[in-house]
């Protein structure tokens, strides 16, 4: 099991751990789940994303290469942008989703949920004039979230909050440590992610929460982050995308672009675009506030209609929440479905559209 590079302070700031996506991170700390959860959308929370998988992608041909790879259109990318898009197989099925970083002409970072996708890359990268390193265990990742994250972020870097766009990053220095700034959310909330070397992981950390400390940050684990995250309608790999789906269907049809000639999967998601998705990915609110599980059925008047890929508590409206897979010519907003939670039928809203998203970021992604 491996271990992010704030592990040590995950631990000393109260941590109870837990395995996910093959690393021992922090579930809940001393405040526990649901004050987690509402401190992020009050205030704001620390999030530690060392699991993340970063890549380095440099070369002449670097560009070439991600026109190749990837379902969105860099061409375009400014130095300091970046863009959230998909990568899919020769049959249009997601690899995974991920973000592309533009540092500079042919020099990018591609940031994706599992460090698994590296030989994968690697194997598409034949033929392409560049070099790819996997820096995914050389470098931590923390997300600053919450209302007052832009008042943190100022105070901790002296930098104007309106300097850096919504996907975009500034690499700075600060006390002799190089540290990425970039401004991206994966909770609704809005805020910052800080990358940073790991050597540097407890001066990033312990100069955040001392700068925090006066607005009441308080980090944050995964119980609190999948019910913001799914609040929000941001997607997890492995629950609500994998192998089997494709962009389309996954609601991100947005990071597809047919203006480009050509791009690994292509031909056969314009196939599918052609002749419709059969099922597709929706927000549901378990009115209850039952906690769904994924594998959960779905039913509309008896007959089973979807299954819930990821289903928490939200604590910020006393609901459930679930994102499922639903047939097209079942999913109707505002219709109240059915869902089977622990052999007990529990109501459900339906929305096509995040049920937490009041500055609509996770639209202009």
């Amino acid at each position: 099991m491996n271990k992010t590079c704030f592990h040590d302070l995950n631990l000393e700031s109260g941590a109870r751990m837990t395995e996910m996506f093959g690393y021992a991170l922090p579930w809940e700390y001393r405040a526990g789940g649901r004050a987690e959860h509402m401190v992020t959308r009050e205030k704001a929370g620390l999030v530690d994303l060392g699991y993340m998988a970063q890549f380095h992608v440099s070369g002449p041909e670097a560009l070439k290469f991600f026109q190749a790879l990837l379902t969105t259109d860099i061409g375009g990318l400014e130095n300091g942008q970046i863009r959230y898009s998909a990568m899919c197989d020769d049959e249009g099925r997601m690899i995974d989703d991920c973000t592309i970083w533009k540092y500079a002409d042919n020099d990018y970072m591609l940031v994706t949920g599992d460090e698994g996708d590296a030989e994968w890359i690697k194997k598409e990268a034949a033929g392409f004039k560049v070099e790819i390193h996997n820096d995914t265990f050389n470098i931590g990742a923390l997300q600053l979230q919450g209302p007052l994250a832009h008042e943190i972020m100022r105070r901790f870097t002296g930098l104007d909050p309106k300097s850096i766009r919504y996907y975009s990053f500034k690499d700075i220095a600060l006390d002799g440590h190089r540290v990425v700034v970039a401004k991206m959310s994966f909770t609704g909330s809005g805020g910052f992610e800080f990358h940073v070397a790991n050597q540097d992981a407890r001066w990033l950390w312990e100069s955040l929460m001392k700068t925090g400390s006066g607005f009441g940050l308080l980090p944050v684990g995964q119980c609190a982050l999948e019910s913001l995250r799914q609040e929000g309608g941001f997607l997890l790999v492995g629950n609500d995308h994998d192998k089997t789906r494709n962009p389309l269907e996954a609601g991100i049809a947005q990071t597809v672009k047919f203006s480009k000639p050509d791009f690994k999967g292509r031909s056969a998601l314009w196939k599918i675009a052609q002749t419709g998705i059969q099922t597709r990915l929706v927000w549901l609110k378990v009115l209850s506030g039952a906690e769904a599980k994924p594998g959960d059925a779905i039913t509309l008047g008896g007959l089973k209609v979807g299954v819930v890929t990821s289903g928490s508590h939200s604590p910020s409206t006393n609901t459930g929440t679930a994102l499922a897979y639903m047939r097209v010519a079942n999913a109707f907003p505002g219709q109240t479905y059915q869902v089977n939670i622990g052999g007990a039928e529990h109501s459900a809203a339906l929305s096509l559209t995040p049920l937490y998203d009041p500055a609509g970021e996770i639209r202009r992604r």
